[in-house]
Order: structure tokens, then C-alpha cells, then sequence
């Protein structure tokens, strides 16, 4: 059962931040000119979210989510599951 509790707990984080994983990952691609002499030159709160409310009218703002939460089960399935063996070692 660790796997499938470290599996389950996975998937409920990354719905959750998925989205400004998103905004994080565009804001982070702009080229120096957009950033500087665009809009997001004084990106802060206002910033991001308006980056955040573009993205979600795009409807990418759960773009590649099913990779990333079949690569992130998988993972975080299996660190619990060694986790727990090695808890039951001591």
C-alpha cells in the first residue's frame, strides 16, 4: 500500500500546482525583449496572474499534466515503497 498512497498523494499535489508549473516554465522561456519591454517587465503578483488567466483562455493550462503524473507516480510510488522497507529494516 506505500506505493499506491505515495501514488495517490502525487497525483493530488500536481493537480494542484500544475498550473503555475505552467506559468512558471512560460514566464521562465520569454526571450530577455518580451520580459523587459513586454508586459511582464514588472511581473509580480499582477503579472503572473495575468499570464495565469491568458494560459487558463488558452486552455493549456493542464497541458502534458497525464505525463507528468504517470512519470510522477511512478517515482513517488516507488520512494515511498522503499521508504517503508527500510523503516521495517530497523
Amino acid at each position: 500500500r506505500p506505493f499506491l498512497r505515495g501514488s495517490c498523494i502525487t497525483v493530488c499535489c500536481w493537480i494542484a500546482a500544475w498550473p503555475f508549473d505552467v506559468v512558471k516554465s512560460q514566464m521562465q522561456s520569454m526571450r530577455t525583449s518580451q520580459v523587459t519591454h513586454g508586459c511582464w517587465s514588472h511581473a509580480g503578483t499582477n503579472g503572473v496572474a495575468g499570464l495565469l488567466l491568458q494560459t487558463w483562455r488558452g486552455h493549456m493550462l493542464y497541458r502534458g499534466l497525464l505525463p507528468g503524473l504517470a512519470r510522477a507516480c511512478f517515482a513517488n510510488g516507488s520512494g515511498m515503497y522503499a521508504y517503508q522497507k527500510v523503516q521495517q529494516m530497523r
